[in-house]
């Protein structure tokens, strides 16, 4: 199967790393583009833009800094949505927001398109022994589906709600975790 892999950084890149070594042909996308070259010598196909690498495969995972790269990466100039066709699947991976995920959605929707929001927790040995803690959001016919891409990357894989729930639980996620270190280092104080 063809997944096409969008932000190849410290964990968009295990995560490809670990798709291609679990038999998966590699589409990538990074806007470094000697980043993405660095993906050429593993056997995977290098595009200049997300429109390009959207025409060869219809599956894409995205993993990039925040919500914005998202909305460039999915809707923008060159971006997925300009080469969409029926039954595409982006599932993104990065933390995000859920209202930036619920306007995206609406507009693959669209097109005939989904989007689930699995953003994932773990680091990055985690990411390369594929037992990320992945939360997703989205429609569970289409989590179904994806499931055995998401068992690669995953050990604890679960559907926490609709669209935006995912990324809804990675922010309390986050918020538990500030507030623990937070605590700890008044208490080490």
């Amino acid at each position: 199967m063809d997944i096409g892999v969008i932000g190849l950084g410290n964990m968009g890149g295990r995560i490809a790393r670990r798709l291609a070594s679990r038999g998966f042909t590699l589409s990538v996308f990074d806007a470094n583009p000697a980043t993405a070259a660095k993906f050429a010598q593993t056997g995977a196909e290098v595009f200049s833009t997300p429109c390009e690498l959207a025409q060869k495969t219809s599956v894409v995972i995205t993993v990039l800094p925040d919500a914005s790269a998202v909305r460039q990466v999915v809707l923008g100039k060159d971006g997925l949505i300009e080469s969409v066709k029926p039954g595409f699947v982006v599932i993104d991976m990065t933390t995000s927001l859920p209202g930036v995920t619920k306007e995206i959605g609406s507009k693959l929707r669209e097109k005939q398109a989904d989007l689930l929001d699995a953003p994932v927790s773990g680091g990055v040995k985690k990411a390369e022994k594929g037992e990320l803690s992945i939360m997703v959001g989205g429609d569970e016919k289409l989590f179904q589906k994806m499931l055995p891409i998401l068992n690669e990357l995953g050990s604890t894989i679960i559907r926490v709600g609709d669209l935006g729930t995912g990324h809804t639980i990675k922010a309390l996620n986050n918020l538990l975790t500030a507030t623990t270190l937070g605590i700890t280092a008044e208490v080490l104080a």
